[in-house]
């Protein structure tokens, strides 16, 4: 019973944080499966993908406020990141079946890292539109991006939202708004596709953690994407930034030894 409750509150935190900022929620959850539910690096990753997905659906669900033309380019845009990840994907989750495990959490713990320095360092957009109506253009731009994401998604289990909203800031001068929305978007894709392609590689997971996480996390996506509607969020990136880094501090000093070896 106590497993239960706790999978349902990391969920709903989880997802809080997905749905609020378009980030986060897969950022800690492989570390949250690992050291508080005993999952394995790789089943982990697996189980975080399902997490990603039911938050990113949940938490564009539960936005408001764009205009239908926005919405809709938003929407073309998030499917063309999900689309270019397919290739990234694929190869990230081979890389996955076969990296030890310690490797393989001192690689998270690095991209924790950089997600901070990102969130630290991001300047919220303050206007332009949310993605080219050329299909050419659109491509050419966010293509790469979406290419990146899909072998972080496959390898560490992550949506890719810390490098996506900032990415689409810059790329597409979308305001944040509209650069969560669409990162979102592409994170259903992505992860949905990674998902298949670990259960297919021979990936794992625990059926009643995925419900239970998977639903409390879409929950607490919606309360995220409101709340995010109301509440100006950079405080909150910052806050998040901070804890990232830690968790990331800590994960380094677990692994970094076992890595080199007893006698270094």
């Amino acid at each position: 019973m106590t497993i239960l409750i706790a999978a349902v509150v990391a969920g709903l935190a989880l997802g809080l944080t997905q749905g609020l900022i378009g980030a986060g929620g897969a950022i800690l959850a492989v570390p949250v499966l690992v050291y508080a539910f005993g999952q394995s690096p790789q089943d982990a990753t697996t189980l975080a993908l399902a997490v990603v997905a039911a938050s990113s659906l949940a938490g564009v669900l539960g936005r408001r406020g764009n205009a239908e033309a926005d919405r809709g380019r938003m929407l073309r845009t998030g499917l063309v990141l999900g689309l270019a990840s397919v290739p990234g994907v694929l190869g990230g989750t081979a890389l996955n079946r076969v990296a030890s495990a310690d490797l393989l959490l001192a690689g998270y713990a690095l991209l924790l890292l950089i997600a901070a320095v990102t969130l630290l360092r991001r300047r919220p957009g303050s206007g332009g539109v949310v993605g080219p109506r050329d299909r050419r253009a659109l491509w050419r731009r966010v293509a790469p991006l979406g290419l990146v994401i899909g072998v972080l998604g496959g390898l560490f289990g992550v949506g890719g939202g810390f490098l996506l909203v900032p990415g689409l800031a810059v790329l597409l001068a979308q305001p944040t708004s509209a650069a969560i929305a669409t990162a979102l978007v592409a994170q259903i894709v992505t992860s949905l596709v990674a998902l298949a392609a670990h259960l297919g590689s021979g990936g794992g997971v625990d059926p009643l953690l995925a419900v239970l996480l998977a639903t409390s996390a879409g929950a607490g996506a919606i309360g995220g994407a409101r709340l995010g509607g109301r509440l100006g969020d950079r405080g909150l990136e910052r806050a998040f930034a901070l804890v990232v880094a830690g968790v990331a501090t800590a994960m380094l000093a677990g692994t970094v030894p076992a890595i080199l070896g007893p006698g270094q």
